[in-house]
């Protein structure tokens, strides 16, 4: 049986999910940290996605040290910025309005892995997954 999944769905339900989890774990504190996304949602998937993109968002910053006066690949820079980045990693702290967004996204992409696995690891692969599964606001 080959049956469509109604992406409109996907995203109303992903919506509605993060948004009793961010308002959930929200009513008691007002950010979140690393390992409490780590343990935030019962469906462990979710939790990783948030990170997966938290790295991406990383790498892309990362990306910005560039400069034509410094030298980023000096190797005491280098030393130095893997030293950031492994204590910066370690100190995750991001406020409702920021982190509602990476949630929602990471509850449309575990929905769209567990409702299509192909589809979801073909699009993945293709270099399309980023963009597709941004649920609207």
């Amino acid at each position: 049986m080959d049956e469509k999944i109604s992406l409109k769905s996907v995203d109303q339900y992903a919506i509605k999910y993060a948004n009793q989890l961010a308002d959930s774990f929200f009513s008691k504190q007002e950010k979140i940290n690393g390992p409490e996304i780590l343990s935030l949602c019962e469906v462990k998937q979710v939790n990783l996605f948030v990170i997966s993109d938290l790295l991406s968002v990383w790498q892309q910053e990362s990306q910005k040290l560039k400069s034509p006066y410094f030298d980023y690949e000096a190797k005491p820079v280098i030393d130095i910025i893997i030293q950031f980045q492994n204590t910066l990693s370690n100190h995750i702290l991001i406020g409702k309005s920021d982190f509602l967004p990476l949630l929602k996204k990471a509850v449309t992409q575990t929905l769209y892995l567990i409702l299509a696995p192909y589809d979801f690891y073909a699009d993945t692969l293709a270099g399309k997954g980023t963009n597709f599964y941004m649920p609207k606001p």
